[in-house]
């Protein structure tokens, strides 16, 4: 099975990506998340951050009707690389990374107006899962949504809240994983790295964070507990690669609105990859 793996796109489809799928037989799409373009947020909250915290509410920086009309703009701009995406006709299964805007964080906003649910169920060939388990015969798919908040990844003490917020986020990776038949290759969809791999350094001289890994611990945790055969991620737009942990290949996609992207051929356990950059 030939699969094109592709994530971060962030508004945009690049046209090499395009020339791929439609030259080569790819039988299946996965994306990991983040269709929506956050530049003017991103901008904003890096200019305003308070460093030594890591945070500060965007929402508190500009007036109320710039702010929501950079939440609208946001919200629209995840149209374009999905309707790509529905174009080639080929199924496409996705998750939502932390920057997309869902039924849930649409109604939070109490907005009136797309979401990715929305545009996804309007759609031929895109399915979008929170999280999943299916079974293409000759492989099972896990696919898992969302992000950790840094209050949660970070938190310096445990609390009753921290504590109940990560056990929901454990129990909702034990009803994928506690599906998994043996003797059957396994792939598992994620958006955040695993902590502590090559592929969660941050190497970006503008954050805060440069230098240190930001990964989810317990993304890792399952990993290393199930061992599938391939696990695949996006979000660190900077550390598209590969990684080892135990017999598990960890890859990142790479950032898909500069052309990065993966492709996989899965025949039984023997996992292929080729992982591709733009260019110019």
């Amino acid at each position: 099975m030939k699969i094109l793996v592709i994530g971060d796109l962030h508004g945009e489809f690049p046209e090499n990506v395009k020339e791929v799928i439609n030259k080569e037989k790819i039988d299946l799409i996965l994306s990991t998340g983040d269709f929506a373009n956050f530049d003017n947020y991103r901008k904003i909250k890096f200019e305003k951050m308070d460093k030594t915290k890591f945070s500060n509410k965007v929402k508190d920086s500009v007036n109320n009707e710039d702010y929501n009309k950079m939440i609208n703009e946001i919200i629209k701009s995840m149209e374009k690389p999905l309707e790509v995406l529905d174009s080639f006709n080929i199924p496409v299964y996705t998750i939502y990374g932390n920057l997309d805007y869902t039924n849930y964080e649409v109604n939070k906003h109490k907005i009136r107006t797309n979401s990715l649910n929305r545009i996804v169920k309007k759609s031929k060939n895109i399915k979008l899962f929170r999280e999943g388990y299916v079974d293409l015969g000759n492989l099972q798919i896990l696919l898992f949504s969302g992000y950790r908040k840094n209050a949660l990844k970070y938190a310096p003490k445990k609390t009753k809240k921290v504590d109940r917020l990560n056990k929901g986020w454990r129990d909702r990776l034990n009803k994928i994983f506690s599906q998994i038949k043996p003797h059957k290759p396994v792939l598992f969809l994620f958006h955040d790295p695993p902590k502590d791999t090559k592929l969660d350094l941050i190497n970006n001289p503008n954050s805060p964070m440069n230098g240190k890994h930001v990964g989810d611990e317990i993304n890792r945790e399952f990993i290393e507990k199930y061992q599938p055969q391939v696990a695949v991620c996006g979000h660190m737009h900077e550390t598209q690669g590969t990684d080892q942990i135990g017999k598990s290949l960890i890859i990142n996609a790479g950032y898909g609105r500069v052309g990065q992207f993966l492709i996989l051929d899965i025949n039984g356990n023997n996992v292929k990859y080729d992982l591709r950059k733009w260019k110019n």
